[in-house]
């Protein structure tokens, strides 16, 4: 195998990658608005808000690589890392950190409970 046809398979790889971070990304901030909107605000609802903004952030960004890798190929992706992908990943792992965390509280005292909007008013009538 020729190094051209070896660069060629490592480009399709990384557009099938990035395609995969965007959907991965994507549902990761559908699920989370979601869960925000059918439970009751916590303490620990902040904390997926972040998780939101970190993922629709990497949406966007990885949409930008992608739409670059496709057609013109004009950013110098290294720049662009060190600009924008290393500081979604610093958020990305506090906000991580800032769940864990939350979970083990609740956890160690008496364990999570979700109480779902629509029952409510049944929970405290």
């Amino acid at each position: 195998m020729e190094i051209i046809e070896l660069l060629t398979i490592m480009r399709w790889l990384g557009i099938i990658m990035m395609s995969l971070i965007i959907v991965s990304y994507f549902l990761s901030a559908y699920w989370n608005i979601k869960l925000l909107l059918t439970t009751v605000w916590t303490q620990y609802s902040l904390v997926k808000i972040g998780i939101v903004i970190v993922s629709i952030g990497f949406v966007i960004s990885y949409s930008y690589l992608l739409h670059n890798g496709l057609t013109v190929q004009s950013v110098d992706t290294a720049l662009f890392g060190a600009m924008v992908i290393r500081p979604l990943l610093v958020l990305q792992g506090s906000f991580l950190a800032a769940s864990a965390r939350g979970k083990n509280i609740i956890a160690k005292h008496g364990g999570e409970i979700w109480t779902l909007r629509k029952y409510k008013d049944l929970l405290d009538g």
